[in-house]
């Protein structure tokens, strides 16, 4: 005798594409991590989160400035420099129960942070090159940053992904 084996389906979103820059997706796991990163990462570059403030539209430049640096060597940190920021991180989160909750938070290791610590890394290093004023001319650096970003962004295809209905 056959008995047939019914269960109830159920969809659950794990996570979402929020955005899509050329054919790349930006997920939104990756915009919360970028939120919650920005609060303890000494990035180098002072006005990062002022030129673009919101994490969605900071995720999309990130993603338009790491395109146009390629692999050119000249933006790639080293392992050591990576190292030396993860470092950075974890002591500006604190305690090692804190950063494991952070990693946890955001369904890390140590290797993916390294790896998303050098994807930002690589669009300072590119911003460092690429503008003329120095960091510490926040006013200057600011609008230089803002007219490169609208000069590449419009030659970029950029999706939106709207919110699926409940």
């Amino acid at each position: 005798m056959w008995l047939p084996f019914v269960a109830e389906a159920r969809a659950e979103t794990v996570d979402r594409v929020v955005a899509v820059v050329e054919a790349e997706p930006i997920l939104e796991s990756q915009v919360l991590l970028e939120e919650e990163l920005t609060q303890f990462d000494p990035a180098p570059l002072p006005g990062w989160t002022a030129v673009v403030p919101d994490p969605l539209e900071r995720m999309i430049a990130s993603t338009i400035f790491r395109a146009m640096a390629s692999d050119v060597k000249l933006y790639q940190p080293t392992r050591e420099q990576i190292e030396e920021r993860r470092t950075a991180v974890r002591n500006a989160i604190g305690d090692p129960r804190a950063w494991d909750l952070f990693l946890d938070r955001h369904a890390l290791d140590e290797e993916s942070i390294a790896a998303v610590l050098r994807r930002r890394m690589v669009v300072e290093r590119l911003l460092l090159r690429n503008l003329v004023a120095r960091p510490d001319d926040l006013a200057t650096w600011t609008a230089e940053c803002r007219l490169l970003l609208e000069q590449v962004r419009p030659r970029v295809r950029v999706r939106l992904v709207p919110d699926p209905a409940p």
